[in-house]
């Protein structure tokens, strides 16, 4: 086990190349995300005189949580090929990428990293709100020959998404103390143990009685158009790969499939069952 400080001085170097690309307007827009995450834009720069490293993976600090060997992460890496240089679960690059550092080495992709920033200054409120965050992205969108990407299951947000509040929203309290319990000891049905996560789709009577009680008033034509509902989105949960599952998502996801790694992103940070 070997920990690198950001402040190390084999660092130095590292930040130099950051300081030269990012203008300090950027650098200190916000302290949310904090200033390191930037030497991500940077991974082969910092093994540079280690060629023995070749696979290096990066994931979001404090919120995301390994439920699989990341050993068997070297599949995917070992599937990189022609352009690419960086892998990572489809919809879930911001919080994990796989880099292919001897392919970086050799590359122009420094220069790819400084041309992101340059354009994104144009819009530099939007572009360093989230740090090196946005680089990412546009690093996608504008060089998706640059990425490779494989299963979801290896960065899961466990989203309801067929519920009230998707799963992360406090739809109980507001009623009072004996359903504020409800809220605290809800425990996430995908949830098996600390290291066995499934993905979870709802089954039929779980989407039925969601539209039955966040549907209004319960008239004929609601109940209908509850059954309906309910038999249209257990249908698709059972015969279909889900795409685009909401807007915080865009995850695809197979139900029941077991999670080999989950992101409990912001909405996460305040529901109970993700701390225990």
């Amino acid at each position: 086990f070997e920990l690198l400080r950001s402040d190390a001085e084999e660092l130095t170097p590292v930040w130099k190349l950051i300081h030269e690309a990012v203008p300090t307007s950027c650098l200190e827009y916000t302290s949310h995300y904090g200033l390191p995450g930037w030497l991500r834009m940077y991974p082969h720069e910092i093994f540079r005189d280690r060629p023995g490293i070749e696979a290096l993976v990066w994931v979001d600090a404090g919120d995301y949580v390994f439920l699989d060997d990341p050993a068997k992460l070297l599949h995917h890496h070992a599937d990189i090929s022609g352009t690419e240089m960086v892998a990572a679960p489809k919809g879930h690059a911001l919080p994990f990428q796989l880099f292919h550092l001897p392919k970086m080495r050799l590359s122009d992709w420094n220069r790819r990293v400084e041309e992101v920033v340059r354009l994104g200054m144009a819009d530099w409120d939007g572009f360093c709100y989230l740090g090196e965050g946005q680089a990412v992205s546009n690093l996608i969108r504008d060089h998706r020959e640059l990425w490779h990407f494989f299963k979801s299951s290896w960065s899961y947000e466990p989203f309801i998404y067929s519920s009230a509040g998707q799963g992360a929203v406090d739809i109980w309290s507001q009623h009072g103390d004996s359903f504020a319990e409800v809220w605290k000891n809800w425990p996430f049905p995908g949830l098996h143990d600390f290291l066995s996560v499934e993905i979870h789709c709802q089954s039929y009577l779980e989407v039925l009685v969601e539209r039955l009680l966040f549907g209004g008033r319960l008239t004929i034509g609601n109940v209908l158009a509850a059954l309906n509902s309910a038999a249209s989105d257990h249908d698709f949960n059972l015969h279909s790969e889900k795409k685009d599952l909401g807007v915080l998502g865009h995850q695809r996801e197979v139900c029941r499939e077991r999670a080999q790694g989950m992101h409990l992103v912001k909405p996460f940070h305040f529901v109970p069952w993700a701390h225990r």
